[in-house]
């Protein structure tokens, strides 16, 4: 059960992060997510979650960031890289559902994984 944890040391907290992943990380997008990543010298992956005003309210804005990291914990175990990942939400993905998001986030961290 374990490695289905989702621990504050998996987490970006840091604003610098944020600031150096978007000056030097990679970019990968699709139709609803925009996504940063860069190699880290960590023991493990980072997830940083970005969800702006323009997608809508705060009660739409933490529903999908709940749905992010649940996919993120779940595709966790196919990142063969240890790599700092922030993922942006598009306006597009305001109503979103989880059957979407799940195989769009497997799909955009096998291609950050490869491109490594």
């Amino acid at each position: 059960m374990r490695e289905y944890s989702f621990p504050k040391s998996h987490r970006i907290k840091k604003r610098r992060d944020y600031i150096e992943l978007s000056k030097s990380g990679n970019r990968i997008q699709d139709r609803y997510f925009i996504v940063l990543y860069k190699k880290n010298q960590l023991l493990g992956s980072r997830l940083g979650i970005t969800v702006s005003k323009k997608v809508g309210g705060a009660v739409n804005r933490n529903r999908l960031k709940r749905i992010i990291r649940e996919a993120y914990r779940l595709n966790r175990k196919h990142l063969t890289e240890h790599i700092d990942i922030n993922i942006i939400v598009k306006k597009l993905a305001s109503n979103i559902q989880f059957e979407i998001v799940l195989p769009s986030l497997k799909t955009i961290l096998d291609r950050a994984c490869e491109k490594k």
